[in-house]
């Protein structure tokens, strides 16, 4: 599996609260705003 951490921000919280077809369930009623910005921020240190 690949992890596409050169996206954007905005790309990456897209995923996050949409989800991805039969890979990621959509997390966007689960998560608010700043939840979703600390976990891009989180993300962000898994970047080598």
């Amino acid at each position: 599996m690949e992890h596409n951490l050169h996206k954007s921000d905005a790309g990456i919280r897209q995923v996050i609260t949409t989800g991805i077809k039969g890979e990621m369930p959509s997390f966007g009623k689960k998560l608010g705003d700043p939840d979703v910005r600390q976990l891009i921020a989180y993300l962000r240190t898994l970047q080598g």
